[in-house]
C-alpha cells in the first residue's frame, strides 16, 4: 500500500507574546477606551493594545486582566460580574463568562474595527464599527450576522433601551435607530455633521448624545431626545473640546468628558452645563456614573479618574510618573534611577531599591529634561539633559540630593558615561564632547573631529569607549578621549544607542532598525538583522548572547545568540522606548514614554515557548514534532489522546530541559491505531505544578482517507 503522509505545521518565530509587566504608572498606562460598570464596585476598561482591566471595588483597585491580544480595544459592555464582551481593532471580539478570567474569541468575519458594543441580555447583543458596520448576536456571540445600516459612516457608539429598541450614533452626524432588535435600521436626523461618540439614555425615551467637530479649533454639542431618538434638539454647545463620552446617573445628573481635559456637568436635566476642572491632564474617553454622585472617567495615559461628590473633587487612580523617560542606570537587581521629564515642568528622577516594587520621587532641583544618567557605584550618579541649555547634575548619595554642574557649554547633552568615581564622558548636539576626571568638579571639551549630534556613550573603563550619532557616526577612544578615531560606516543613517559588554564586544542601534555587532572593539563591525525598520533607542546584554534592544512603537527585540537572530516580543504597549537595562539574565528593565516602566523576571519570554508544532499522519501512525525557543521550569510534556466518543488518556512523557535559552526539539510517535478519529494535544507541565495545554490537533485514520485538522493559532491556550 503507498504511503499516504498528510502533516501540518503550526509556527510562530516572528513574534512571541512575553512577559513584560507594568511597574509605571499602574496599573498600566495605555489609554483606555471605554468603561463598563455593573455595578458600585465592579467595573472593566478596555484600551490600546489589548488592555483590560478589571476592579471590584469602585475603581479604587484595579487588575489587568490577560487578553492574549495586541489589538486596540474600543468598546466593552458587561451585563453582570461574570458575562461581557470586548471589541477592537481588525474585527476583534472576545467574550468571558467567568468575570475575564478567560477571553474566547469570536469571529466577527470583517477586518474592520468594531468601536461599541452593548447587550441587552446574555444573548443578544450588537456590535457597531468603522464603515457602518453593524452585528447582531442571539445566541451569545457565537454567531455575529452582519446587518444592513445603510451608511459606510464609522459607528462610534450603540445603546439598546429595550430588546427592540437601539439607537447608534457615529460620524458625520450619523444617528440610526431600531425598533425590531436591529432587522432594520432607519436614519434620525441629527442637524449636525459633528462626530457623535457618547450616548446615554436615563429611561426608554429620555436619551442624550455627545459629539464634536474641528473646525478651525473644537466645537462641540450635547444633543437630547424625549421620543426614544425620533427628534433630537441641540440642548447645548461651545467651543475648545472634543466630547468623546456621556452618561447620566438619574433624569438630573449628568458628566460628559472629552479631550483637552475637558469635563462637563448639570444636576437640572442638561438645561444648565458647567466646566468642571479635574485638575489632571490628558484627553478623556469615557465616564460612567457608579451612583447618583459617584463617576468614573477614563482616558488618554491610562488616565483612571473618580469623584465622590458629584464631581468638585477628582482623584487621581492612576499612580505614578507620566512624564517621558530616557535614561535608566541600574546598579543591581534591585537598585536602580531612572530620569526624565517635560518642558517647564521639573525634572523627572525615579529610583527604586526593591526591584521596581516602589519608584520614589527624588527632588532632581531643575526643571526640563533629563536625557540620560549613569552611576558608577551606589551612591555616585550622573544625569544630563537640556534647559535650552546645558545640564549636569551629580549625586553622591544614591539620588537623595542632586547638585548642579557647571560643564561651560551651552549644547544639549544627551547620554553620559562614569565607569568610575573619577572619570565620566557626557556627550551632545553639535559634537560635544565633555570629559570629568574628578567626579564631575571638572568638566573640559574634547575634540572628536566631527560636528554631528552624538546620541550615545559607553566606556568600558576609564580610558576605552565608544560615541555613536547622526549621520553614522562611530568614534572610539582607548585613551579616555585625548584621541578619538573615527570608525563610522559610510551609512547617513544615525545611530543612537551604543552598549559594549566587554573592551571588544559592543553592539550599536539606531534609525530604520540598524543593529551592528563587533568582536574587535569596532575595527570591523557587521550589520545584523533586526527584522524591523523602526528607529531603536538603546540596547543592553547581560552577557556576550543574552541582549535586548528597544526602540519606537513599543518595539523589544530580544537575542539570545549574540545578534545572530533577533526576535521581536510584545511589550504591551505602543509606547516609545528610550531606555533598557539588563541586570541578570532573566530581570530586565525598560523606560519610554508616559512615565513607562515595565519589567520582565524571564527574559521576556513565556516560561515555555512553543515555536513550532507539527503533526505527520503516515498510513496508521501519527507523529509529533515539537519545539521550544526557550524554556523556564520546564518539567516536561505529557502526550495526551483521545478517540472520539472516550475521555483523554495520557499515552507519554517527555522530560523538558528545566531552564534554558537554547532551542529543543521533541517528538513522540503513536504506531499501530485502529480506524477512528482521534484528538492529540501537549501538556506542558512546570517544576511547580503548573501547567497548561496545547491546541488539540484532530486525526482521522480510515482503511483509504487519512486526514488532520487542527486549531488556530495559540500552540498554548
Amino acid at each position: 500500500m503507498k504511503a499516504i503522509i498528510i502533516s501540518a505545521i503550526l509556527i510562530i518565530h516572528q513574534t512571541t507574546f512575553s512577559q513584560w509587566f507594568w511597574q509605571n504608572p499602574l496599573p498600566q498606562g495605555n489609554a483606555l477606551n471605554d468603561i463598563s460598570f455593573v455595578d458600585l464596585n465592579y467595573g472593566f476598561a478596555v484600551g490600546n493594545t489589548g488592555v483590560i482591566i478589571k476592579t471590584t471595588d469602585g475603581g479604587y483597585n484595579w487588575i489587568i486582566l490577560a487578553s492574549e491580544i495586541v489589538h486596540h480595544l474600543f468598546g466593552v459592555h458587561f451585563i453582570d460580574s461574570y458575562t461581557g464582551t470586548v471589541v477592537g481593532n481588525s474585527g476583534t471580539i472576545l467574550r468571558t463568562s467567568d468575570g475575564g478570567e478567560t477571553w474566547i474569541p469570536q469571529s466577527s468575519g470583517t477586518t474592520v474595527s468594531l468601536r461599541s458594543v452593548f447587550f441587552s441580555d446574555a444573548d443578544h447583543g450588537t456590535i457597531v464599527g468603522n464603515n457602518g458596520k453593524i452585528f447582531h448576536t442571539s445566541d451569545g456571540g457565537n454567531h455575529w450576522i452582519s446587518q444592513g445600516s445603510g451608511t459606510s459612516s464609522n459607528l462610534l457608539k450603540v445603546i439598546f433601551v429595550n430588546a427592540d429598541t437601539g439607537i447608534i450614533c457615529g460620524e458625520s452626524g450619523k444617528i440610526l435607530k431600531t425598533t425590531n432588535g436591529g432587522n432594520t435600521w432607519t436614519n434620525q436626523i441629527s442637524g449636525s455633521d459633528l462626530e457623535l461618540s457618547g450616548i446615554s439614555f436615563i429611561s426608554e425615551t429620555t436619551g442624550y448624545i455627545a459629539g464634536a467637530i474641528y473646525w478651525y479649533g473644537y466645537h462641540y454639542k450635547i444633543l437630547r431626545t424625549t421620543d426614544c431618538g425620533t427628534t433630537w434638539e441641540n440642548q447645548f454647545s461651545g467651543d475648545g473640546a472634543l466630547l468623546k463620552g456621556i452618561d447620566f446617573a438619574d433624569s438630573l445628573n449628568g458628566i460628559a468628558v472629552g479631550l483637552n481635559q475637558f469635563i462637563l456637568r448639570t444636576s437640572d436635566g442638561g438645561s444648565n452645563w458647567t466646566i468642571q476642572s479635574s485638575g489632571h491632564s490628558g484627553g478623556f474617553y469615557g465616564v460612567t456614573f457608579t451612583d447618583s454622585i459617584s463617576a468614573i472617567v477614563i482616558g488618554q495615559g491610562g488616565t483612571i479618574l473618580k469623584t465622590t461628590d458629584g464631581g468638585t473633587v477628582w482623584d487621581n487612580l492612576l499612580k505614578g510618573s507620566t512624564s517621558t523617560l530616557q535614561g535608566v542606570s541600574f546598579i543591581d537587581i534591585d537598585t536602580g534611577i531612572v530620569v526624565g521629564g517635560r518642558p517647564f515642568q521639573p525634572a523627572d528622577i525615579l529610583k527604586t531599591v526593591d526591584g521596581g516594587l516602589n519608584w520614589i520621587s527624588q527632588n532632581s532641583g531643575i526643571d526640563f529634561d533629563l536625557l540620560g544618567v549613569s552611576f558608577c557605584n551606589g551612591q555616585d550618579g550622573i544625569a544630563v539633559g537640556s534647559n535650552y541649555n546645558c545640564i549636569i547634575i551629580s549625586t553622591s548619595d544614591g539620588g537623595a540630593t542632586w547638585n548642579n554642574q557647571n560643564p561651560g557649554t551651552y549644547h544639549w547633552l544627551h547620554a553620559i558615561s562614569f565607569p568610575d568615581r573619577y572619570n565620566a564622558t557626557a556627550v551632545g548636539e553639535g559634537g560635544t564632547i565633555l570629559r570629568t576626571s574628578d567626579g564631575g568638579n571638572n568638566w573640559s571639551l574634547q575634540a572628536g573631529g566631527i560636528n554631528e549630534f552624538f546620541r550615545g556613550v559607553y566606556f568600558t573603563d576609564a580610558n576605552t569607549g565608544t560615541i555613536v550619532g547622526g549621520n553614522g557616526t562611530i568614534l572610539r577612544t582607548t585613551n579616555g578621549g585625548i584621541n578619538w578615531i573615527n570608525q563610522s560606516k559610510g551609512t547617513i543613517n544615525s545611530f543612537i544607542g551604543v552598549f559594549f559588554r566587554d573592551t571588544y564586544t559592543g553592539t550599536i542601534v539606531g534609525q530604520n532598525g540598524n543593529i551592528l555587532r563587533t568582536n574587535d572593539g569596532g575595527d570591523n563591525w557587521s550589520y545584523q538583522n533586526s527584522g524591523t525598520n523602526r528607529y531603536l533607542y538603546a540596547v543592553s546584554f547581560n552577557d556576550q548572547n543574552n541582549g535586548l534592544v528597544v526602540g519606537e512603537y513599543g518595539t523589544i527585540l530580544r537575542t539570545t545568540n549574540g545578534g545572530i537572530n533577533w526576535i521581536a516580543q510584545q511589550s504591551g504597549t505602543t509606547y516609545d522606548l528610550f531606555g533598557v537595562s539588563f541586570v541578570n539574565p532573566y530581570e530586565a528593565y525598560v523606560i519610554g514614554e508616559n512615565g513607562t516602566i515595565l519589567k520582565t523576571l524571564n527574559g521576556g519570554y513565556l516560561p515555555v515557548e512553543l515555536q513550532i508544532f507539527t503533526v505527520k499522519v503516515e498510513i496508521n501512525t501519527v507523529s509529533l514534532n515539537w519545539t521550544t525557543n526557550n524554556e523556564i521550569n520546564n518539567h516536561g510534556f505529557e502526550i495526551h489522546r483521545k478517540k472520539e466518543g472516550l475521555d483523554w488518556v495520557i499515552i507519554g512523557f517527555k522530560e523538558g530541559k528545566g531552564t534554558t535559552t537554547e532551542p529543543q526539539l521533541y517528538s513522540y510517535t503513536d504506531k499501530n491505531l485502529p480506524t477512528g478519529k482521534y484528538s492529540y494535544r501537549l501538556k506542558q507541565v512546570d517544576f511547580d505544578g503548573t501547567y497548561k495545554y496545547s491546541d488539540v490537533v484532530i486525526v482521522e485514520i480510515t482503511p483509504s482517507v487519512f486526514s488532520l485538522s487542527q486549531n488556530y493559532p495559540n500552540p498554548f491556550n
